[in-house]
C-alpha cells in the first residue's frame, strides 16, 4: 500500500491542526465528536506484546509438550504392527487401535476442564501433574503384558497426561500471539511431528536390541527430561481469574454461532480418517512384503514431511487467512489418500508408498497445525480456552471412534483389503473440506455482525452515525486508550479494505483530478470513478463488482468522501507513533461499515 500511497497523497505533508474546524462557540467540532465518542466507547483490546523474548520461550516450551505427547502418539503404527505380532497377537486389528483410539481421545475430551483450568489458574496446576502421568503411564506401560494392562496404562494414563501437556501448550501460546499466531502454533505443533520421526525410529531400533519393554523405558527416561525443561519454559501470559463456579464445563452455546458449528462438523469429518495412514500404513507395507524396517520407517518419513507442513501453510495462513489454508490442505488431505494411497491397495511399489509418505505428511501436517488459529478467530481472546476446549470435545469423540471403524472395515476384508478402509478415509476428509470451505465464507461476516451488535453505539440512529463521527482532521494527539478499537480477529479484512482503498484512491484521483467536495458534484465524473473502484475492489480483495457498486450507489458523494478521508491518515505519519495511527486508522474503517451497513466480502 505504501507504492499506491506515494502515488497518491499530493497534500498530505500540511500540518494537523489545518485541518480542524471550529464551531460558534469556540471548541472545535472534532473536540465536540471526541467528547461524545468518549461517552460511548469502550476499552481497547488487550493485545499480546509481539516478539517478546517470554513469548517466543513459551513457544519452545510448547514444542517440547507436544513433542513428549503428540510426537509419542504418531507413533502408533509401530505398536499397532509389533503387538499385532507378538503381545496381543490373539487380538483383532480393531480390538488393538481401541489402545491408540483411547489415547487420542483422551488428549482431546477432557478439553473443556483443561481448558478452564489453565484460562483460570494458568498453566502450573496442570502442566506438572499431566506431565508426571505420562511419565508413569509408560512406566506402567513397559511393564503391561495383557490386553487390560496395555489399556490401562498406555490407553488410559498415558493419553490423560498427554490431553493435559497439549492443551495447556495450545493455550499458553495462544495467549501470548495474535499476529504472528500460526506461525507460533505452527512452530509449536511441529514438535509432534519431529517427535513423529525420532520415537519411531528410536523404537524400532530399541526393540530389536532390548525389547520392547526395554525401548519403553528409554523412551519415558527422554519424555521425562524433555517435560522438565517443558515446564519451566511454559508460562501464561493473562492473569489469574477467580474461579466461577457457576461457569459451565461445557459450552453448548458456542454451537449457535454458525461459524463455529461449521468448524467444529468439518473437523470432526476430517479427523475421523486422519489417523488411518498413521496406524495402518506399516502394517499394510508389511503385508505387502517390504521390510519390516522399511515398514516402520514409513512412519518417521510421514512425520518428517509434517515438520515443514507444520510450519509453512500456518505462516501463510497469517497472510491469507487460516480457513482459506486450512480447506486448501483438508483438500489435498483427502485427494492424496484416493489417489496416492488407493492403487497402492492394487500396485504396491516403494517408490509410491513413499511419494505417498511424504505428500500426506505435509497436508496432514497443516491440518493439525492450523486448528488452533482457526480456533482462536470464532471468537475473542480471554475465552480461547472455553472455545478450544469445547472444540477438543468434539476432536475427542472423532478419535475415540475413527480408528476403531478403520479397523473394523479392515477386519470386514480379512486384513489383507486396505481399499474399504482407504475410501473411509479420504471421503472422510473431503466432506470435512467442503465444511471448512462453507466456515470460511462465514468468518469475517460473522466477526463484524459480532462486533456491531456488541458495539457501544449498536442501537444508536444510523443516520447520525456518518463519517465526522471519527473525522480523520482530528489531531492524534488527542487520540487517547478510550478511543474506538476493533477486535485483532477483524484485521485481516480491515486490511484488505485498506488495501483496496488505496488502489482505488490513486484511480479516482485521476478522474475526479483536483481534491474537494466541488468535483463530486460532477455525476459523469462519480460514474467514472465508481467503475474504477469496482475493478479495484475485484482485483484487490476479490470482492464482487456488486458489493462495492451497491455501497457506492446508496450515497455516492459520502462513500467517495469517507474512502478518500480514510486513506488521508497518512498526513500523521510524522506526529505519533504507529500504535496510535493504527487505533486512528481502525477506527475509520469501522465508520464505514457502521455508515453502509455493508462489508466486503473476505479474501
Amino acid at each position: 500500500m505504501a507504492a499506491n500511497g506515494d502515488a497518491v497523497v499530493h497534500d498530505m505533508d500540511k500540518p494537523c491542526h489545518d485541518s480542524v474546524r471550529a464551531s460558534p462557540d469556540g471548541a472545535t467540532a472534532v473536540d465536540n465528536e471526541a467528547r461524545a465518542v468518549e461517552t460511548k466507547v469502550a476499552p481497547p483490546p488487550d493485545i499480546p506484546p509481539e516478539e517478546g523474548l517470554q513469548g517466543w520461550l513459551c513457544v519452545f516450551g510448547a514444542f517440547l509438550c507436544l513433542f513428549c505427547s503428540f510426537g509419542f502418539l504418531n507413533a502408533i503404527g509401530v505398536f499397532q504392527a509389533v503387538y499385532e505380532e507378538s503381545t496381543l497377537k490373539n487380538y483383532s486389528s480393531s480390538e488393538i487401535s481401541w489402545i491408540f483410539a483411547l489415547q487420542l481421545s483422551l488428549m482431546w475430551l477432557p478439553g473443556p476442564i483443561f481448558g478452564r483450568i489453565v484460562d483460570t489458574y494458568g498453566p502450573i496446576p496442570l502442566l506438572w501433574p499431566s506431565a508426571a502421568l505420562c511419565i508413569f503411564g509408560l512406566g506402567m506401560t513397559s511393564l503391561s503384558t495383557r490386553y487390560y494392562q496395555i489399556i490401562l496404562a498406555q490407553g488410559l494414563v498415558f493419553g490423560i497426561g498427554a490431553g493435559g501437556v497439549f492443551t495447556t501448550a495450545f493455550v499458553c501460546v495462544g495467549q501470548w500471539f495474535v499476529r504472528r499466531r500460526g506461525l507460533a502454533t505452527g512452530i509449536a505443533s511441529s514438535g509432534s511431528s519431529v517427535g513423529g520421526v525420532v520415537f519411531p525410529v528410536m523404537l524400532n531400533r530399541l526393540t530389536d536390541q532390548l525389547g520392547l519393554a526395554g525401548a519403553v523405558r528409554y523412551t519415558m527416561l527422554l519424555i521425562a527430561v524433555c517435560l522438565v525443561v517443558a515446564c519451566a519454559l511454559v508460562r501464561p501470559r493473562l492473569p489469574r481469574k477467580p474461579w466461577n463456579s457457576n461457569f459451565k464445563w461445557f459450552h453448548p452455546y458456542l454451537f449457535k454461532q454458525k461459524l463455529f458449528l461449521l468448524y467444529c462438523i468439518g473437523a470432526f469429518l476430517t479427523w475421523w480418517g486422519l489417523w488411518g495412514p498413521f496406524d495402518f500404513m506399516s502394517l499394510m507395507a508389511q503385508n505387502a512384503g517390504f521390510s519390516p524396517s522399511l515398514a516402520f520407517y514409513l512412519i518417521s518419513i510421514i512425520n518428517g514431511a509434517s515438520v515443514p507442513g507444520r510450519i509453512i501453510p500456518a505462516y501463510l495462513g497469517d497472510k491469507y487467512g487460516h480457513f482459506n489454508v486450512l480447506t486448501l490442505c483438508s483438500a489435498a488431505t483427502g485427494i492424496s489418500i484416493l489417489a496416492l494411497w488407493l492403487p497402492f491397495n492394487y500396485h504396491p511399489s516403494h517408490a509410491g508408498i513413499i511419494v505417498f509418505a511424504i505428500v500426506f505428511g505435509f497436508v496432514s501436517g497443516a491440518v493439525v497445525s492450523l486448528v488452533m488459529p482457526c480456533v482462536a478467530k470464532t471468537g475473542t481472546l480471554d475465552t480461547i480456552g472455553q472455545r478450544f476446549g469445547t472444540f477438543q470435545t468434539v476432536i475427542g469423540v472423532a478419535s475415540l471412534t475413527g480408528l476403531p471403524m478403520s479397523g473394523a472395515i479392515l477386519g470386514r476384508q480379512n486384513n489383507d483389503d486396505f481399499s474399504g478402509l482407504q475410501i473411509f478415509c479420504g471421503v472422510s476428509a473431503i466432506l470435512g473440506t467442503v465444511l471448512y470451505a462453507l466456515s470460511a465464507t462465514q468468518q469475517t461476516a460473522a466477526l463484524v455482525d459480532e462486533f456491531l451488535q456488541n458495539a457501544p453505539f449498536a442501537n444508536a440512529d444510523l443516520d447520525s452515525l456518518t463519517y465526522e463521527l471519527f473525522d480523520l482532521r482530528t489531531p492524534l494527539e488527542r487520540l487517547g486508550d478510550s478511543d474506538l478499537v476493533i477486535p485483532a480477529q477483524l484485521q485481516p479484512p480491515i486490511l484488505a479494505v485498506v488495501r483496496s482503498c488505496g488502489d482505488a484512491l490513486s484511480r479516482i484521483d485521476a478522474v475526479l483530478g483536483k481534491r474537494g467536495d466541488g468535483s463530486l458534484r460532477d455525476t459523469s465524473r462519480v460514474a467514472k470513478a465508481r467503475d474504477l473502484m469496482d475493478v479495484a475492489a475485484a482485483k484487490d480483495i476479490g470482492a464482487d463488482a456488486e458489493t462495492f457498486t451497491t455501497y457506492l450507489d446508496q450515497d455516492t458523494s459520502r462513500v467517495l468522501a469517507l474512502i478518500r478521508r480514510t486513506l488521508q491518515q497518512r498526513c500523521f505519519d510524522g506526529c505519533v507513533g504507529i500504535e496510535a495511527r493504527r487505533r486512528y486508522f481502525r477506527s475509520q474503517i469501522i465508520s464505514i461499515a457502521i455508515a453502509t451497513r455493508k462489508w466486503p466480502s473476505p479474501r
